[in-house]
């Protein structure tokens, strides 16, 4: 009878945790159109600069090849601004969230939405935008050379970091009014020094102290994860390293992070 009751419960708490999921999988999808076109345009632009602009400045002829690559992570991990931006504004505002925490799921699994979105947002932020890089930049982006198993992989392990350092975030941004802060003292800097315009090796050759610098960011190791999978040559740090890092990170901040926020929202 108890092993029956058990099973009953399991199985009410596995529809509850797929049905959860699904409802907000689908909210995300709907919601996603504002995100491509923004996407596209801004991708463009930067493509066209990079890729034909500059060069009449003196860049090198695979410099649009190298930005893709970072264009492709900023994609990704700027879905941490917004997701920020979210989670304050309901904290501050209607707490729906506290709403999530009433049902008969598992407290963690409210927290696991966000990276079950992130990976979602990151799949197809992503081939949007190597479909508009590959578009605008053509030859100078090969496709045939890239591994989209490991392309989606590092997309997937990238997004679930970003979807905990957005918890992490929020945790620790005492107010809406004071998330101008954390963009410009936090998520600025680390997306600027995190390699969206330099590799490791370069800033290594300039300086020890910013090549260390720039390994404080998990901006870098996505960057030169994805450049090992979009450029046909270079010196980077190996992917597999990168992955490793970015998954140590999600560790921490998905522990830290989960932590502080139950204890702001006075959650056991």
């Amino acid at each position: 009878m108890i092993y029956k009751l058990k099973s009953l419960r399991e199985t009410i708490l596995n529809r509850s945790v797929r049905s959860f999921i699904k409802s907000e999988v689908s909210v995300t999808i709907k919601s996603l159109k504002d995100a491509i076109i923004n996407s596209v345009i801004w991708s463009a632009m930067i493509a066209v600069t990079s890729g034909y602009i500059l060069q009449s400045f003196g860049m090198s002829k695979n410099y649009g090849e190298f930005q893709a690559a970072s264009l492709i992570t900023s994609a990704v991990g700027f879905e941490t601004y917004r997701t920020i931006f979210r989670l304050l504004s309901d904290i501050e505002g209607e707490k729906i969230i506290l709403y999530y925490f009433s049902l008969p799921i598992k407290s963690n699994v409210v927290f696991f939405r966000l990276c079950v979105i992130f990976a979602l947002n990151g799949v197809i932020m992503s081939t949007v935008t190597l479909l508009v890089l590959k578009a605008v930049l053509w030859n100078q982006i090969n496709i045939a050379n890239i591994n989209f198993a490991l392309f989606y992989l590092v997309v997937i392990v990238i997004a679930s970091l970003f979807a905990t350092f957005s918890i992490f975030l929020t945790a620790y941004t005492p107010s809406m009014q004071k998330i101008g802060n954390t963009l410009m003292r936090v998520l600025f800097p680390i997306w600027f020094m995190g390699g969206y315009q330099f590799s490791f090796a370069a800033a290594k050759s300039i300086s020890n102290v910013v090549a260390c610098m720039s390994l404080v960011s998990p901006y870098m190791y996505a960057n030169e994860a994805m450049r090992g999978i979009i450029l046909s040559s270079g010196e980077f740090i190996p992917i597999w390293k990168c992955l490793t890092v970015l998954v140590i990170m999600t560790v921490i901040f998905w522990k830290i992070g989960i932590s502080k926020i139950k204890r702001r929202l006075d959650i056991i």
